[in-house]
């Protein structure tokens, strides 16, 4: 009976940790398609409502916007034409991105990923110009506008800075 009960403590040993190693070996696993680590959770989907290249926005920003009045606000900075779209701010928030002002053409911002899991996770992806690239000379401002659905979640972001090679 002893060698039984041993036998059995055994085989729960070696099943613990099992699963220890198992959980170890998988714990720095990004999620498909993003290249940061920590945006683990539930996707969100997101559609992009405007980019560009010339805001009115001088510094790194992101914004938080749940009304159909501060998206009108929003809008004036982006400098795009026409009227913002039409957004049920019931159902869905605006998230907008700027890097700022830029001394060149060649920088973007891109919302890549959303997660949710304890809070929103948004993953910003910046890419500059590389030193090899003949960048032209006007001042930009990059800037993402995206929609996606409401959540009683705190929002965080995380921003990765990416740079392009021009060399071939």
């Amino acid at each position: 009976m002893r060698d039984r009960s041993i036998i059995v403590a055994f085989v729960v040993l070696a099943a613990c940790a099992g699963v220890v190693v198992v959980v170890y070996a998988t714990r720095d696993m990004s999620w498909s398609g993003s290249p940061f680590g920590t945006a683990l959770g539930i996707p969100v989907p997101y559609s992009i409502l405007a980019s560009g290249t010339h805001s009115s926005v001088t510094e790194r920003k992101n914004y938080l916007i749940t009304s159909t009045n501060h998206l009108r606000e929003l809008w004036k900075l982006t400098n795009a034409d026409g009227s913002p779209p039409t957004v049920d701010f019931k159902i869905y928030h605006v998230l907008a991105v700027f890097t700022g002002t830029e001394p060149t053409a060649g920088y973007e911002i891109h919302i890549t990923h959303v997660a949710d899991g304890s809070e929103r996770m948004v993953s910003i992806q910046i890419t500059v110009p590389g030193v090899s690239c003949l960048a032209a000379k006007p001042v930009t401002a990059p800037y993402e506008i995206v929609q996606l659905p409401t959540t009683m979640l705190t929002y965080t972001h995380e921003d990765a800075v990416t740079t392009t090679s021009c060399l071939n």
